[in-house]
């Protein structure tokens, strides 16, 4: 749990640089940074976020690892309780990932800055 809410402050400024028109209403957001939107209005909503392009990267890299960690960090206790354990929920995320990339990312307002975007863009070399 404390690595999802730990993503999502990260992913919070990513939301408020990119000036996401999801902020604090519904967000179509992969599993893992869903409350950054909201995040995002409650850090950033009333004052102008000052931009840094090195703050941002440093934002998007621990995001990523926040939700690489939601992914990876409970495989050591889920292979003691057995190896398909293990096998099924990695699995079940990449799977996640892939319907996702190729159904929401193509249709989100900010798929040409959003790292995940430009991810499904070069897999689907659009």
């Amino acid at each position: 749990m404390t690595v999802c809410i730990a993503t999502s402050y990260f992913q919070a400024y990513c939301c408020a640089y990119q000036e996401c028109p999801y902020i604090g209403r519904f967000c179509p957001a992969i599993v893992g940074i869903y409350p950054a939107n909201l995040f995002a209005k409650l850090l950033y909503g009333r004052k102008k976020v000052v931009k840094s392009k090195v703050r941002f990267e440093v934002q998007v890299t621990l995001a990523t690892i926040g939700w690489l960690g939601i992914a990876i960090f409970p495989l050591y206790w889920l292979w003691q309780l057995g190896a398909i354990f293990a096998i099924g929920y990695f699995a079940s995320h990449v799977i996640y990932y892939l319907i996702y990339g190729l159904t929401v990312c193509p249709k989100c307002a900010i798929r040409d800055t959003c790292p995940g975007g430009k991810l499904q863009s070069v897999v689907l070399k659009r």
